[in-house]
């Protein structure tokens, strides 16, 4: 028998460039899985632990529909379930308060578990929601399904759920979501991209004087949310177009969320400064920032591949035109740590995956 951790990344149209790492070896990280001009993984890869027969399963969107892959051995693709909805990002959650988990897809479509690690019912819920997140928001027993613009609560029949559309006066057509959050039982965070023009009067607004970030804080209370500003700032954009904010959300097995944040100045001069930001205490306190160009997203992995227990992220990144991963430890408080980079083509997907087992 072998285990090891799968490193899997979907690549397509281009040439694979020879692998680079920073550091000689690292156990965890061994295979890439490519298609060219396939379209796999497109629309996105989810890992499912304990989804068929007591193992685990990867869901990716195919040309086909999105299937789901066992991955009992590398390269064992045998569909064991398909979804209906068109993306493979899949949330799970126990909805119908049973003690079974239950999955919902890209399209909002609610899969009532049978028994844990077996298959869900085919038959799927229509409801057309996505959450940002699933919690039980009200602490009644039943895990509940949260986005910005509403929620969805928990209920024995998962026929009967009903989306509540909600406003929040904070989230204005001056802010952006860019990611959600929970702090604990009936709390949840808002980050959003806050910013504001010069020109009221003219349509499409052509200039942006001022761009930051704003905190909001959301409390269950009751029958609904009270949400009400935590910590923003703006600062004057030296360029009339604007900043571009990218970014994710860190999350730590401590309880502790810090968000890493690409900011890009739009115009002639693309410089690019990354900026973290420990979100504890419900401020936005900036930590540090380094110059790093050519940024295109930053994305926090579900596991970590260097050892310790703190999920790691990377940086796509290109340079000179060549689009590079940039792999870093979770740890993120004091500085950036790089683990490895590869030089690699155009990446459709990327996930992590659990432990893998096969017999030679």
């Amino acid at each position: 028998m072998k285990s090891f951790i799968l490193y899997l990344a979907l690549l397509f149209a281009a040439p694979l460039f020879a692998q680079k790492p920073v550091q000689n070896t690292i156990p965890q990280l061994k295979e890439w899985w490519r298609a060219d001009d396939m379209e796999y993984g497109k629309n996105g890869m989810t890992w499912l632990d304990n989804f068929y027969n007591g193992k685990g399963a990867l869901v990716v969107s195919t040309p086909d529909g999105v299937k789901s892959w066992q991955m009992r051995f590398p390269g064992d693709t045998v569909n064991v379930f398909t979804w209906s909805g068109g993306s493979a990002a899949i949330r799970t959650g126990d909805f119908n308060g049973d003690g079974i988990t239950d999955y919902l897809d890209g399209k909002g479509n609610i899969y009532e578990g049978i028994q844990n690690g077996e298959l869900p019912k085919p038959q799927s819920s229509g409801k057309g929601f996505y959450p940002d997140l699933v919690m039980d928001i009200n602490a009644d027993g039943y895990d509940d399904m949260f986005y910005p613009e509403g929620y969805v609560l928990g209920g024995a029949n998962l026929q009967e759920l009903q989306s509540k559309v909600i406003k929040f006066p904070e989230i204005d057509s001056n802010n952006v979501v860019l990611l959600s959050y929970i702090v604990s039982t009936k709390e949840i965070r808002v980050l959003c991209r806050h910013y504001y023009w010069t020109n009221l009067t003219k349509y499409p607004f052509g200039k942006v004087y001022k761009e930051g970030l704003r905190l909001i804080g959301l409390h269950w209370e009751n029958t609904g949310f009270t949400s009400k500003v935590l910590d923003e700032f703006t600062v004057p954009t030296p360029d009339s177009t604007g900043i571009l904010y990218t970014g994710a959300l860190l999350s730590q097995p401590s309880g502790k969320n810090y968000f890493i944040c690409a900011t890009m100045i739009k115009g002639k001069n693309q410089n690019t400064d990354v900026t973290v930001y420990d979100l504890n205490n419900d401020k936005l306190e900036k930590l540090y920032s380094k110059r790093i160009d050519g940024i295109s997203s930053i994305n926090q992995l579900s596991k970590s591949i260097d050892g310790d227990d703190i999920s790691s992220f990377f940086i796509n990144q290109y340079n000179l035109g060549v689009p590079t991963l940039h792999f870093y430890k979770g740890n993120i408080t004091d500085s950036l740590h790089e683990i490895a980079q590869f030089t690699t083509v155009q990446i459709a997907y990327l996930t992590s995956i659990s432990d893998i087992k096969w017999r030679w």
